[in-house]
């Protein structure tokens, strides 16, 4: 990732995933990198996934990365995946234990604690973190959009499978007729 500008010395970065629990598809992270008058800066932020705002918004943003495990990769431990790649995102970030704040999904807070763990950091998680809805709800709105456009290409291939999650009727009859699809996890 280049070198981000800071304002005032300080920058947030904010982390969150969208389909972990699906049983089709993979498991997208994305990490936005945002200046603290990014509330501002940003057009409102939509009830629910909204692919124009988006692109409002990514003019708005510093930078964002995507990681993503795909269901290939499932096999493995996805906790451990998701700590490595929760890691690896921070890690991509120069500096960024200094002056800056980092905020998460709360139900990842393990993962984010032992990935950082691993390079020596934990204790400058636990002081840094904080709980910010807006600013995840921006890196929500980037992982969903690479989640929509891999279920589109999904559906392309093999047609209405629903939402992919483990409820769904229509998920539930595709992974029964679709075994051994690359995509079922």
């Amino acid at each position: 990732m280049p070198k981000q500008k800071r304002a005032n010395g300080k920058k947030i970065i904010a982390i969150a995933s969208s389909g972990r629990t699906a049983k089709v598809g993979s498991i997208f992270t994305c990490m936005v990198v945002l200046d603290p008058t990014f509330k501002r800066k940003l057009p409102n932020l939509p009830g629910e996934f909204n692919p124009k705002w988006l692109m409002q918004a990514k003019d708005k943003i510093d930078n964002y990365e995507i990681t993503i495990i795909t269901p290939n990769h499932m096999h493995l431990s996805v906790p451990k995946l998701l700590e490595e790649q929760y890691g690896a995102l921070l890690n991509t970030y120069e500096n960024f234990w200094k002056n800056t704040e980092i905020y998460f999904e709360e139900d990842i807070e393990p993962f984010i604690t032992s990935g950082v763990r691993k390079m020596g950091k934990v204790d400058e998680i636990k002081r840094t973190v904080k709980a910010d809805a807006y600013a995840v709800a921006v890196a929500k709105q980037f992982a969903i959009l690479h989640q929509f456009k891999e279920m589109q290409e999904i559906k392309q291939t093999y047609g209405d499978y629903g939402t992919g999650g483990a409820d769904d009727p229509k998920t539930i009859e595709f992974i029964k007729k679709n075994p051994k699809c690359v995509w079922v996890r």
